[in-house]
């Protein structure tokens, strides 16, 4: 599958890709199942222009079958609260 990186920071290293440098607005090919993680990203990837009808159905069932998962990613995190304690104090002499 082709397809092209947007990343609006520019070029990136894909680890899945072996650490290949993808320079902005490249495209590239690649396996399906690297394509699957990348197309999800959708601010960062997208197929290359005129991609045929396979590859646009196939890039948009990975993206629907991880919409929950993107959705949950994008929520903010709370930050975790420490326990409260009291310190303590030794009040016998040295």
């Amino acid at each position: 599958m082709k397809i092209k990186n947007i990343n609006p920071l520019g070029d990136v290293r894909v680890a899945a890709l072996g650490m290949q440098l993808v320079k902005v607005g490249e495209v590239v090919d690649v396996p399906d199942e690297v394509a699957a993680v990348l197309v999800i990203q959708t601010l960062n990837w997208e197929l290359a222009d005129k991609a045929p009808k396979a590859e646009q159905e196939a890039a948009a069932k990975f993206i629907a079958d991880n919409l929950a998962e993107l959705a949950a990613a994008s929520q903010p995190v709370e930050p975790e609260v420490a326990p409260e304690f009291e310190p303590i104090i030794n009040t016998e002499e040295v």
